[in-house]
């Protein structure tokens, strides 16, 4: 199956046709569901890949945030900490980072699975987050506009 974005496969230039929209057209009707991974109990709102993506984790409505294993299709644990809405996530490392709509973002250790940090502060929810290499988080929105540096 290709893997298209815009219109145009991953990979190709502009003034490269690569391939042709017959064989997208194929690629598209060929599409199929792998699997399902079934764990949350509401609505997922952000997934992030994470181990050299043997890994995948998922934040959600009920607060929670699953990791997957992707060889298997099962869960290989559940994180809790959030008492809002799972907004973002963001790897970097072995660290998850998570955004919540009750205004924390929390610092989570992957090979323990554990929590390392909670970060209070943000009057508002966390829709955004980026963790930056200088070892800065950075989340956002406070209130209306702006951004917080931890």
């Amino acid at each position: 199956m290709s893997k298209v974005l815009s219109g145009m496969p991953l990979g190709s230039k502009p003034d490269d046709p690569g391939k042709s929209e017959t064989q997208i057209d194929e690629a598209i009707e060929n599409a199929r569901n792998l699997n399902m991974l079934k764990g949350h109990l509401d609505q997922v709102t952000c997934v992030v890949p994470c181990q050299n993506e043997r890994l995948l984790a998922s934040g959600s409505v009920d607060g929670k945030i699953i990791i997957w294993r992707l060889a298997s299709y099962t869960q290989d644990c559940l994180l809790e900490g959030h008492s809002g809405k799972v907004r973002c996530l963001e790897v970097i490392n072995n660290f998850l980072v998570s955004g919540s709509d009750d205004g924390t973002a929390i610092i989570w250790q992957l090979k323990k699975r554990s929590q390392e940090t909670v970060f209070r502060g943000h009057e508002a929810g966390i829709r955004c987050l980026k963790m930056l290499e200088e070892g800065y988080l950075v989340t956002g929105p406070t209130q209306v506009t702006g951004l917080l540096f931890w």
